[in-house]
């Protein structure tokens, strides 16, 4: 087996590079903590948080990640400086900002006391004043030593760091490639004719754009249109960071794929930038596999313009870890009751599903030859049940099983080797669910689903839900498999850290999302420990009924479960 790691931007701070310098043997990378301004202006006396340094910035304790202090209380007019920001040369750089709102805002960024602008960042609504996100512009830098400016060209926004880094300097593996979004080979349009009317000829709307380069951009994009480019060539397979140059004057969605949607690489949330020339960077970080692809960008919805698409290898295809520990597993020779929980009951389960689930009548132990081992199987039958939701007794009975308060698990790759059943209204799911479900409930406690599927199709699916994004999530990915899902066994995976969730049929990396993509909806709730549970469901709202006069007994194999940290 291998698995493959998405790195995390290695930074080297400003003590470990001689006034805050981008060391051109490291990381390249220079933050600045907020609270270790140099020079401000604060229209309020006081520190009104009270923490760290006495003056008139207001400072208070940070939850985010690293800890530490964050400035708050933030009003419009207000600046910090931070002295000696060393540029080694000239050349493009990605300016990052750490920022919580409950309201959303904007910041400016300068050199030297406003004589060189650099341009403003957009703050999102975050969903709160310590639910934090990352935002960023890039710009082209001269050699020199700057006082770095932040300028609050609005207020109601907390701030934890700012950082500088050289364009495509994340990783260690190769170098980028650019795609201009006026220079797609293939396009789907819902409106005839260039709105635009510039560039090219043909159905893409396509305008001047006013980002930094100058060039154009692709603009009155609709919901359900298209953009595909050729001769993306990817030389060793590996973890990308792609980096979307958008504006919106609304927010929207967006998707990446390759090969004509054949493997999906996530959805990207973009953010209100502040208008339809106000651009910002918005990142996905995804697997690819060796060879030539096409690339698309697929409008979820509409409502934004695009100017290029920029593709970072992050790791060079290696593998950081190639003989993982198993810190856990179930092997499945037995039910093993130190581990498991059956969950029973016929309330519906949230979803006005139609099966009572037993205490483990409905599963068992079997020897399993096409897995050559032996094998948990789930079991959903049509039969009496227990006293169901809507009145009388289930007309189905099936298995739910849990490791709650047993066995759970923070950060690594979760796993299972599963054989599904395939029919209408059938819902089998391997998921997670947060420690913290115990005290605050769903979707407060986060839940992290590693595999449902529902239906007659071979379409599997992943997703989080969380404070914001319960429900009909949007931050789910789907892969439509080649072969039935029925006919064999599939591991089914994600690899988890404290910046993001990547999920794996195999070999396939579906979708990937990052934290900041997650704090774009609501709180990332996933840095405390989740805990496994396997169930078959019939019927529901998301399936729909069965075949009541046609049904069979249905089944999910299991051959393991495991953990890897």
């Amino acid at each position: 087996m291998t698995i493959k790691y998405s790195h995390p931007k290695r930074l080297l701070s400003a003590a470990l590079c001689a006034s805050a310098i981008l060391c051109s043997h490291a990381s390249l990378a220079a933050r600045f903590q907020a609270e270790d301004y140099t020079a401000f202006a604060d229209t309020s006396a006081g520190n009104t948080g009270g923490a760290y340094r006495s003056d008139d910035v207001d400072i208070e304790a940070t939850s985010d990640e690293g800890g530490g202090y964050n400035v708050g209380w933030i009003e419009a007019g207000e600046w910090l400086t931070y002295a000696s920001l060393n540029i080694p040369a000239n050349g493009r750089y990605v300016v990052r900002a750490r920022v919580a709102s409950s309201t959303g805002g904007a910041m400016s960024v300068d050199l030297n006391a406003g004589s060189i602008l650099l341009g403003e960042l957009a703050i999102p609504s975050t969903g709160g004043w310590q639910s934090w996100q990352t935002v960023e512009r890039e710009v082209d830098l001269s050699a020199g030593t700057y006082n770095l400016g932040v300028y609050a060209s609005t207020g109601s926004w907390n701030f934890n760091w700012i950082e500088v880094e050289p364009v495509g300097s994340t990783g260690g593996g190769g170098s980028s490639v650019t795609f201009e979004a006026e220079d797609y080979d293939n396009a789907s349009d819902t409106t005839p004719g260039n709105t635009g009317g510039t560039y090219r000829s043909g159905d893409v709307d396509i305008e001047a754009t006013s980002d930094q380069g100058g060039g154009y951009n692709v603009g009155w994009t609709e919901s359900g249109e298209w953009l595909a480019y050729n001769d993306f060539n990817v030389p060793t397979a590996g973890n990308y960071q792609f980096e979307v140059r958008v504006a919106s004057g609304s927010g929207g969605v967006l998707s990446l794929d390759v090969n004509g949607g054949s493997t999906s690489l996530g959805e990207v949330a973009i953010p209100v930038t502040g208008g339809w020339q106000t651009w910002q960077t918005v990142t996905l970080d995804a697997y690819l596999p060796a060879g030539n692809h096409s690339l698309g960008v697929y409008a979820t919805t509409g409502g934004w313009n695009l100017n290029w698409i920029k593709a970072t290898p992050t790791d060079g295809g290696g593998n950081p870890n190639p003989n993982p520990t198993v810190t856990w597993s179930d092997e499945f020779d037995s039910i093993d009751l130190n581990t498991w929980n059956f969950e029973t009951g016929g309330n519906g389960w949230g979803n006005n599903e139609l099966q009572y689930y037993t205490n483990g009548n409905n599963a068992s132990i079997q020897y399993d030859p096409q897995a050559g081992s032996n094998v948990l199987v789930l079991e959903a039958r049509q039969e009496t049940g227990g006293a169901c939701w809507f009145g009388g007794n289930c007309g189905y009975t099936s298995t739910r099983m849990n490791t709650r308060n047993k066995k759970s698990f923070k950060y690594g790759r979760m796993e299972a080797r599963l054989k599904l059943p395939k029919a209408q209204g059938i819902w089998p799911a391997f998921w997670m669910l947060g420690d913290n479900f115990n005290t605050q409930g769903w979707p407060q406690g986060g839940e992290l689903d590693i595999m449902e599927h529902v239906g007659t199709n071979n379409i599997t699916s992943g997703a989080l839900h969380g404070p914001g994004y319960s429900g009909n999530t949007p931050i789910t990915g789907h892969l439509d498999h080649a072969t039935p899902i029925e006919q064999s066994y599939k591991i089914y995976a994600v690899e988890w850290d404290a910046n993001g969730i990547r999920w794996y049929v195999d070999d396939i990396n579906f979708y990937s999302v990052t934290r900041a993509q997650v704090e774009q909806y609501g709180q990332w709730v996933y840095d405390q420990p989740f805990w496994f549970l396997l169930n078959v469901a019939v019927g529901g709202n998301w399936p729909g009924d069965p075949d009541h006069a046609n049904f069979s007994t249905q089944r999910m194999y299991v051959d393991y479960v495991r953990v890897y940290q």
